[in-house]
């Protein structure tokens, strides 16, 4: 988690969000993914929510600091954990509003085999009355 927290410490709103770092909520699985130079500095940080076959990016970012090694190495990080969760299984990896991507990451989304679409979420009560 150090070497994440580095990545969170060169970003304005990071000290915030390394805090919550290690607090996963219960019964939840979190996949951890890190990039780092070749002098083992940390350049690009990303967290998975792991749901069976769906999988939630919700973090993913470069140390401001090393631009421009980190941003080349958070387009490496997406594309390896890419394939990581499909290797484990994951058949649909969840993020943000592609249409707010610059046209650039658009494209490398679309190179990596990314299909844009609209989701509605429906939230089933459970049997307890």
């Amino acid at each position: 988690m150090a070497a994440a927290k580095a990545v969170l410490d060169a970003r304005p709103d990071g000290p915030e969000m390394a805090r919550e770092l290690d607090k996963p909520g219960p019964g939840q699985q979190v996949a951890y993914y890190l990039a780092r130079g070749a002098d083992e500095m940390p350049l690009a940080f990303a967290r998975v929510a792991l749901l069976g076959q769906f999988a939630v990016l919700f973090t993913m970012l470069s140390n401001l600091d090393r631009h421009p090694s980190a941003s080349f190495a958070r387009y490496q990080l997406h594309t390896f954990l890419a394939l990581d969760l499909g290797c484990a299984g994951v058949q649909h990896l969840l993020v943000g509003s592609a249409l707010r991507e610059p046209a650039g990451n658009q494209y490398f989304q679309h190179l990596l085999g990314y299909r844009v679409r609209n989701l509605r979420v429906d939230m089933i009560e459970s049997g307890v009355s």
